[in-house]
Formats: structure tokens, C-alpha cells, sequence
């Protein structure tokens, strides 16, 4: 339970973060709106980005096509990538493409996808993920859809490595 309530902090983290880059962008081009005095984009961005990094959760966030759009520093030595070989890849195609005894896993059973596409929260406790040097480890995540109004912007996921002792 404790993941979930991470899980919606965090969605909501995100939220936050394209709001005010939204805000920060209108009011850059409005020198003369009483928003000016709003803390820089990229101050606010590395607030976020530092927040995200000091969790020993994976965190990993989707665009609506279900392609990498950030993964904090956990995930990405989970999963054996540098930030840069993964944005805009499909995670589907790079990290669970595969079950654990060799067998496809199909897009369509991944809770992942179904996530993105229906926008149901949800949670596997064992499941594998793949790495970059082609070896898998054991899993747990949870799967939130991130939205503000109507407008779904992807998902966003916690991940546990379940064979790393400091899980």
C-alpha cells in the first residue's frame, strides 16, 4: 500500500512540473503578469529531478505512447541505461518485451500498456524487467496513469529490483 501512496505523490509531482513549466512559459511572455516572480524553469526542474533521484525506487515515466520520458538515477542503473539511450524508446520494446522463461510477453497483457490505455492503476509483485546487457532481474511496480483534467500526458512507474537486499 505504501507504493500506492508514493506512486499518486509522485503523479502528482509530475503534474506539477508541466503545470509550471505551462506557467513559466506564459508568463515568460508576459513580462508584465504579477507571475514573473515565479522561480525559473530550470530551477524547478532540477528541484524535481533532484527529488526523484533520492528515491532508492526506479522511477520511470511514459508519454502517452508508452515511450521513456524520464527515468530517475534508480531506474536507470536497474536497468543498465544511460538517460540519453532511452528517451522516446518504447519501454515496452527495451525492458519487458520478454517473460522470465524466454517466452514473448505480448503488448497487449502488459499491465503497462493496459495502464496507458484505460487509465486503471496497477501493481505486479513479480514480473521481470530487462536490462541493457540482455539479463533480467525480478520486479515489483506500480502503474498510474498521470493526467490533469482530461488531458493524459502517460504514465508514471515505480519499480523495486526484488533481488537487491536494500528493497
Amino acid at each position: 500500500m505504501e507504493i500506492a501512496y508514493l506512486a499518486a505523490g509522485l503523479a502528482l509531482l509530475v503534474v506539477g512540473f508541466i503545470a509550471g513549466r505551462r506557467s513559466n512559459s506564459a508568463s515568460a511572455s508576459n513580462p508584465d503578469s504579477p507571475e514573473t516572480a515565479q522561480v525559473p524553469c530550470d530551477e524547478v526542474h532540477a528541484r524535481y529531478e533532484a527529488i526523484l533521484d533520492a528515491s532508492l525506487e526506479g522511477i520511470v515515466g511514459l508519454d502517452a505512447e508508452g515511450k521513456f520520458s524520464f527515468a530517475n538515477k534508480s531506474a536507470l542503473r536497474m536497468l543498465g541505461y544511460p538517460a540519453d539511450d532511452l528517451v522516446g524508446k518504447s519501454f515496452h520494446l527495451v525492458a519487458h518485451h520478454t517473460l522470465a522463461d524466454g517466452s514473448v510477453h505480448p503488448v497487449e497483457e502488459c499491465l503497462v500498456h493496459k495502464t496507458l490505455l484505460d487509465g486503471k492503476t496497477r501493481h505486479a509483485e513479480a514480473d521481470v524487467f530487462w536490462r541493457q546487457n540482455r539479463s533480467w532481474f525480478p520486479a515489483a511496480y506500480q502503474v498510474t496513469r498521470v493526467h490533469a483534467g482530461d488531458k493524459v500526458f502517460g504514465t508514471v512507474m515505480l519499480l523495486r529490483n526484488l533481488a537487491d537486499p536494500h528493497h
